[in-house]
């Protein structure tokens, strides 16, 4: 019998006063599920680097696979996930997954993605989604937000990363369902696929 933990997010210290009482004032969280089957021109969606310089998914060979996950340098689960997230790509990084964490929206600046990487140590390829392009195409709605999706632009996994938080404010006290690590074993052995969706939980990504 898994149990779970009613857990306040005391996660906001350091969020300037601005931004607190936008996430205070907005709906901050959401429950998100993508249902694109396809994403349609996935390598021609204009993105940007921490630089500014215009940057876009590249084309992968036969085999390959994008890995994408939605981010928020200020959303207390992204800040939760980092660790389980960047030791994934450490293990999974490689000719057929190719990973990138997404920063949709105008709302934050390059220097407060510098520093979050920087402090969290990310692992992926970081692009910035400035009008939600790539958001909208995906159909993402939360962050973190995952997808896994072949070199067709088919999406065969998209949602949460595992079941740790299977509602806002509640969390396991253990992880019993590992749905990112499921998918990409999977991929990678040619077998079937345990999970194609699940719910993603988190915050509200602003268009």
């Amino acid at each position: 019998m898994v149990f779970l933990l009613k857990k306040r997010l005391f996660f906001l210290k350091g969020i300037s006063m601005k931004k607190l009482l936008l996430l205070l004032l907005l709906p901050a969280f959401f429950w998100g599920c993508s249902n694109q089957n396809y994403i349609d021109n996935i390598t021609e969606i204009p993105l940007k680097n921490l630089e500014g310089e215009v940057k876009k998914l590249p084309s992968l060979d036969d085999g390959g696979f994008y890995v994408v996950i939605f981010y928020s340098p200020e959303c207390p689960l992204c800040i939760d996930y980092t660790y389980s997230y960047n030791a994934i790509v450490q293990n999974w990084n490689n000719d057929n997954f190719n990973f990138y964490t997404i920063f949709p929206g105008a709302f934050y600046e390059a220097d407060e993605i510098r520093f979050f990487r920087s402090k969290y140590n990310l692992q992926s390829d970081i692009l910035l989604d400035r009008e939600n392009k790539l958001a909208t195409a995906f159909n993402a709605k939360v962050t973190p937000e995952v997808f896994v999706i072949d070199n067709s632009g088919k999406v065969l996994y998209s949602g949460a990363i595992d079941n740790r938080m299977p509602e806002l404010g509640v969390r396991r006290t253990e992880i019993t369902e590992f749905y990112l690590k499921s998918t990409l074993k999977a991929l990678s052995t040619n077998e079937q696929l345990k999970y194609t969706r699940t719910e993603a939980v988190g915050c509200l990504i602003e268009f």
